[in-house]
C-alpha cells in the first residue's frame, strides 16, 4: 500500500499552481513565492515576509524569531 506522493520533492524543481483565479509560485524548498490574482492582476509577494518561516524550527520556539 505505497502511494508515490512525492515526485516534487524528489526532483527539487520549483512549480506554480494555477486554477481560474490564481497563480501560486512554489520554489525548490516547498514556499510559497507569490500569488497573482487575475481578477486584480496583482501579484503578491511573499518572500519579504515569510522566507524566515522557511528556517523556523518545528519545536515550538519558531514564534520567539525577530523577523
Amino acid at each position: 500500500q505505497q502511494q508515490s506522493v512525492e515526485p516534487l520533492a524528489s526532483t527539487k524543481s520549483s512549480c506554480s499552481i494555477e486554477n481560474q483565479h490564481y497563480i501560486l509560485k512554489v520554489n525548490e524548498q516547498g514556499s510559497i513565492v507569490s500569488l497573482k490574482l487575475k481578477s486584480l492582476d496583482k501579484e503578491i509577494n511573499f518572500q519579504q515576509n515569510f522566507s524566515y518561516y522557511a528556517s523556523s524550527s518545528s519545536d515550538g520556539k519558531s514564534q520567539q524569531q525577530s523577523g
